[in-house]
């Protein structure tokens, strides 16, 4: 896990943006070129010296649904261990695909990049922004070296057999290409070893745990540090109201699974 993580094929845009005020630890900054509300991220303010990696927030909702504000709790938590933490948003109409989404979150890297500085960075998703934060790293379109991944409710293996059938039809409605889908059961041999925490709810309907297996079990023969956690008595979305003070347990995990991804 000590060597080092080369770049991806989509190098560093430096976009123009837009900065709104917000709450004194909370930064807003459209897109350029944005047409869309949806098509902002927002900083958190880290609290003292910064860490090298950055925590990078995807949020769920079945690709069309879903807002950047969900993972309000997790990303307080983060800035406040001195990580940079942003939160992305994309766009989510109906009329979307795929396509427009990833390029959402190329361009809010870019940002997060050009405004934090990173060394490397940390992709967390729930559901739908899990399988966009995997898709990112499956893909190499990421514009700093990406150390770790937290998939939340997210997916594995993307066979229909695997997923429920609302996931089935959102993978057709996103266009999604049969050379996307097989990367998540058999990731490219040439990704860089990091460390992948899937933290599952044990009531699953939409990405079935079968699949999770599939793509953990690839990655872990690739060499990359994999952990699966189910947690008990939880249903899908599970992890957004959640805080460190209400499930001590949980963030102690997540804790050691940053702390792991800053050392490498």
């Amino acid at each position: 896990m000590g060597s080092p993580l080369g770049l991806g094929r989509n190098r560093l845009r430096r976009p123009p943006m837009t900065e709104a005020a917000g709450p004194p630890d909370l930064r807003t900054i459209a897109y350029a070129d944005a047409t869309d509300p949806r098509q902002e991220l927002d900083i958190h303010e880290h609290v003292g010296a910064p860490r090298r990696t950055a925590v990078v927030f995807i949020h769920g909702g079945g690709w069309y649904g879903g807002t950047r504000d969900a993972f309000t709790n997790m990303a307080r938590w983060s800035a406040g261990r001195g990580f940079p933490t942003a939160s992305l948003g994309y766009r989510i109409e109906e009329d979307t695909d795929y396509a427009d989404k990833v390029a959402d979150l190329e361009t809010g890297l870019a940002i997060v990049t050009d405004k934090l500085r990173p060394e490397r960075l940390i992709l967390v998703g729930s559901s739908a922004g899990a399988h966009l934060a995997t898709a990112l790293v499956l893909e190499q379109r990421t514009p700093q070296p990406v150390v770790g991944v937290l998939s939340i409710n997210g997916p594995g293996s993307m066979a229909d057999d695997h997923l429920g059938e609302s996931g089935q039809a959102r993978v057709r409605q996103l266009g999604l290409t049969d050379e996307h889908l097989a990367l998540f059961g058999q990731p490219p041999s040439e990704l860089t070893p990091a460390e992948w925490l899937f933290l599952l709810a044990e009531d699953e309907h939409y990405f079935l745990h079968p699949g999770v297996e599939v793509l953990a079990g690839a990655l872990a023969r690739q060499g990359h540090a994999v952990e699966t956690v189910i947690e008990p008595d939880t249903k899908h979305g599970f992890a957004y109201a959640r805080t460190p003070e209400s499930h001590p347990e949980m963030f102690a995990r997540l804790s050691r699974f940053v702390d792991r991804c800053e050392a490498i």
